[in-house]
Parts: structure tokens; sequence; C-alpha cells
């Protein structure tokens, strides 16, 4: 089962031949990327990554090794030697500092929408090649189950009805924004996860489906993903893991093989890439999701849907990963918490609410308990009773958490 939709800027979306092996060619020609004959220029950085720094380590420990086998009285000529030379030193120094911050200032720019001030170094086409790279592996490991819905199916048209709604309040907010728009639904109910590439396709699991209550949660979602896209949040991700490759994990690498024996050096350039993950990387994917939230919400609610269903859709998702035990803390995640995300849109809401107003939808009206959210409260009491029974509590926790969701 096996098709994409294809979205236009203004029209709608079109439903392929629905012969499977016509589809599998369509498909197979829609995301070939390059010629077999020559690999892609990103593929080519991707792979010199690792070896230049392991080219750094060696010859930092090489350097060492000479270096502790000179005698004495030739250890001190080359010292003498750079400390005649230490003005020059410093000055080149200071000039490659000054130049690095000299290009990084240069490609500072504004997000769109937000008016962020942000640093972007890498190209919209060098990203798509990226994008390409990392979809058609995701797409190869799909193809040989053959899970994907085919355009006609109704999980296929609902995603892609709803991308059509959100399009035109998206294209006002960012009209300097173009990108053909390609929707693929993937049979998966275990996964409940969407996504967005830079390249304009969007895959969406079957398990996201049926854990969104309504198409104004399912709707949010699609416009959180789509913001990343129009903000460009891919760029800024790309430019920053250039960034901090080259001002700090070189260098890093560098000193550490440099001055720290082999054994504690080896340690270190394992761990150096999990440690700046933790502290530098996920900490900006988490701000990136954020916003990403906000300007979601906003593009959802132009588009008239329910902005109020956003943080109900993250309370929903904070219960699950309850019941799952598959929380992970904060630090250790690419995304905030989800009751972290909860109370930020829950803060956002009556703004959302007003840029829906003024936007001519139907008037929200006082929504009653429905019997989803009747299901979810009992749900939820029930845990907390059983967490309370084994833990000794006495109840305390549960009224934190009634006056919590109230």
């Amino acid at each position: 089962k096996l098709q994409l939709s294809t979205l236009s800027r203004h029209m709608r979306w079109r439903l392929a031949p629905t012969q499977p092996q016509h589809q599998l060619r369509q498909l197979k020609k829609l995301f070939h990327t390059s010629t077999t004959n020559r690999a892609p220029p990103v593929l080519v950085v991707v792979l010199m990554k690792p070896l230049l720094k392991m080219a750094t380590a060696l010859t930092a420990r090489v350097a060492r090794r000479k270096w502790s086998k000179f005698k004495p009285e030739t250890k001190e000529k080359y010292l003498a030697y750079l400390s005649a030379r230490r003005r020059l030193l410093i000055g080149g120094g200071i000039s490659c500092c000054v130049g690095c911050l000299g290009y990084y200032a240069w490609h500072l720019e504004r997000a769109p929408f937000t008016g962020r001030l942000r640093v972007v170094t890498i190209s919209t086409e060098r990203l798509n090649e990226y994008s390409r790279l990392g979809l058609n592996a995701l797409l190869e490991d799909v193809l040989k189950e053959g899970a994907m819905y085919t355009s006609e199916h109704p999980y296929t048209r609902r995603v892609a009805e709803i991308i059509e709604s959100l399009l035109p309040a998206a294209e006002k907010m960012f009209p300097d924004f173009y990108c053909r728009w390609r929707v693929c639904v993937i049979e998966d109910d275990e996964t409940v996860n969407a996504m967005c590439f830079s390249t304009g396709d969007i895959l969406v699991y079957s398990g996201m489906l049926k854990f969104v209550e309504n198409d104004h949660q399912l709707a949010f979602i699609l416009a959180h993903e789509l913001a990343h896209v129009f903000i460009g949040h891919s760029r800024e991700s790309v430019t920053i893991g250039n960034a901090v490759y080259t001002l700090v994990l070189l260098p890093l690498t560098a000193l550490t093989w440099l001055f720290v024996p082999d054994i504690v050096a080896a340690f270190g350039y394992a761990i150096q890439d999990h440690l700046i993950s933790i502290f530098l990387h996920m900490p900006f994917s988490r701000r990136l999701e954020l916003e990403a939230d906000a300007v979601g919400l906003e593009i959802a609610s132009a588009s008239c849907y329910d902005p109020r269903e956003a943080a109900r859709f993250w309370e929903l998702m904070d219960y699950m990963e309850e019941a799952r035990e598959s929380r992970v803390p904060e630090f250790l995640s690419t995304h905030p918490l989800s009751a972290d995300r909860a109370s930020l849109l829950r803060g956002l809401q009556d703004r959302a609410i007003a840029t829906r107003a003024s936007c001519g939808c139907v008037p929200l009206g006082q929504r009653d308990q429905s019997p989803a959210d009747s299901v979810y409260d009992l749900l939820r009491r029930g845990m907390q009773g059983l967490r309370n029974r084994f833990s000794g509590s006495h109840g305390n926790e549960t009224d934190v958490s009634k006056n919590k969701r109230a």
C-alpha cells in the first residue's frame, strides 16, 4: 500500500494512479536525489567529519609522542623559539577568532515571523540534499515492508485535507516561502509521530492518527511540523552543528590528545560527542521545539481550529508516557517534557483565541467535558490512586494533580 499525495500552492491535492507497480516506480522517481555515478557533495561532507576528527586526534597524539622523546635541551630550544615569536602567535590566534566571529556575524539574520536573531550559514539547496538523504533512508526501510497507505486511503485523505486547510494561513504568515508539499501516511500503529522535511515531504504515522482525539489536535501537530520548515529550524540546527564541530569539537580533540595520557584521551574521545549533545545540541533543540509549538498554534488558530486542543494533546501525551513508563529526563531529550509544553500552550491560549477570532472563524463555544475527557480523568485518578497506595501517600498528590489540570 503505497503512494504520496501532492499538494500544490493553491490547488487541490491530486490522486495518482493506484496500480502498485506504477506507484512504486513513481515513488522511486520522485525521491531519487542524484545519478548513480556520482555522490552528492553533502555525502562527502558527512563522511569527512569523522575522518577529520580522527585525523586531528592522530596528529595530536603523534606530536605528543615526538615531544616526549626530545632531549631537554631540544625542548628548551623549541620553547625559546616559540617564546620569541609569542606576539606573532597571539596575533594569529586573535585574527582567527576575529575572522570566525566576522564570518558568523556576516550570516546573522532575523527568523521569519518571530524576528529572532540567528546565524544561518547553510543554503536551502544544501539543506535539501541533507533532507533527501534522510528521507531516502527512511523510505527504503518503509518500502521493504510495504507499509505505506495509498492516496485514496481515508488516513491519507484526512491528513492531506488538514494540510491544505493550514497552508493559506501559513503562507500569509510566511509570504516569502514556497514549496510543493507531499503527504505520506506510514502504517505503524505503535509509533505516535509525524515529521516534515525541508523538501516539503510530510510523513505521518498511523499511530498518531489513532492517538489524537479529533482533527483539531491533528491540525496542531501538523502545523507544528510545518512551522519547523517555514521558520527554517533545520538550517539553524545544521549551522550550529557545524559551528560546534569546528570551534569546539576539533580544538577539544587536539588539546585532549596533546596533554592527556592515551587512556584518558581515548575515554574523552568516546564521550565528548555525547557531552556536547547533552549540553549544547539538546538544549538548542528543545528551544526550537517550543518556538515551533508557539508558531504552530498561531497557524492552526488562524486556520479556524480550536487552540485549546493543543494543550489537551500534550496532556494526553504526558499521560501516555506515564502509563508506558517511557518518560526520559528532559536534559537527555531533544524535546521538552510534555507537561511543560502543555503549560506553555495554556499560557498562549488566549492570544491564539484572539488570532482565531480576527480571522473571521466561527466563535468558540464553552466546551463541556466530553466522554474522552471523562475517561482521561478517570484513568489519571486511577493511576494516581495506585501510586498513593504503594507509596504510602494519603492523597495529597491527587489533589495537586486535580488543581494542576484545572
